[in-house]
């Protein structure tokens, strides 16, 4: 069975993926979906929101800061594809171009319509903060925590499709909140993500995650 590099030398533990997963969501949908009501239009505290975000990142810090001493840091080698990983981030490209045409352009459905309101309400630095957590720090972030350790702590004990299914269902959950509709696209997306990096590596998942969340939030 596929583990990758940095697990094959460990006693993998399966409550590693469980718990830092349940840490993760506890921090985020209290601390941001019930505490902080930022989804709730139509007014949005600029210094709210980016308060907000700031708590989303430590919802991701804490679970990857036990899972990177307890299974060694992230690779140089997960940031430097080859040409095959090149090829895949292409057609995965295409596909999701496709994919995102279909339900924003076409049928106008967006992963977060409050979420993107809400960028036409910000500005200065309040901007930045969401611009540049929402197309790098969290998508990084994510990346690292449902790719990188969890799915492959889920490869060392269930099959490849169930370990594809637990990251999606979990990485919907992180969005609780949104429409039913909206959670469907979300899981649609982790799966294909997670597809993407069992045949490549991180950087061609972070890059096509950055992509999604381009096109999925910002105001067109």
């Amino acid at each position: 069975m596929y583990i990758d590099a940095l697990f094959r030398e460990r006693s993998i533990k399966q409550s590693d993926a469980w718990v830092s997963l349940a840490v993760c969501l506890a921090i985020h949908i209290i601390g941001v979906q019930i505490v902080l009501p930022i989804f709730v239009p139509p007014h949005f505290s600029p210094a709210l929101i980016s308060f907000s975000f700031f708590v989303t990142i430590l919802a991701f810090v804490f679970p990857l800061a036990y899972l990177t001493i307890r299974y060694g840091a992230i690779q140089k080698s997960d940031f430097i594809p080859n040409g095959k990983d090149l090829i895949v981030l292409l057609l995965s490209s295409l596909i999701l171009f496709m994919y995102v045409s279909l339900f924003v352009l076409r049928y106008n459905v967006r992963v977060s319509p409050n979420m993107v309101r809400m960028f036409s309400d910000l500005s200065g630095v309040h901007y930045s903060i969401a611009l540049i957590s929402i197309l790098f720090v969290i998508p990084l972030l994510e990346e690292m925590l449902f790719r990188k350790y969890v799915f492959n702590i889920f490869l060392s004990r269930y099959s490849i499709s169930l370990a594809i299914i637990l990251v999606g269902i979990f990485e919907t959950f992180l969005h609780v909140g949104y429409e039913l509709r909206q959670l469907f696209i979300i899981f649609l997306y982790s799966v294909g993500l997670t597809i993407v990096y069992f045949k490549t590596r991180l950087s061609i998942t972070l890059a096509l995650h950055i992509f999604l969340n381009t096109m999925f939030y910002l105001p067109t």
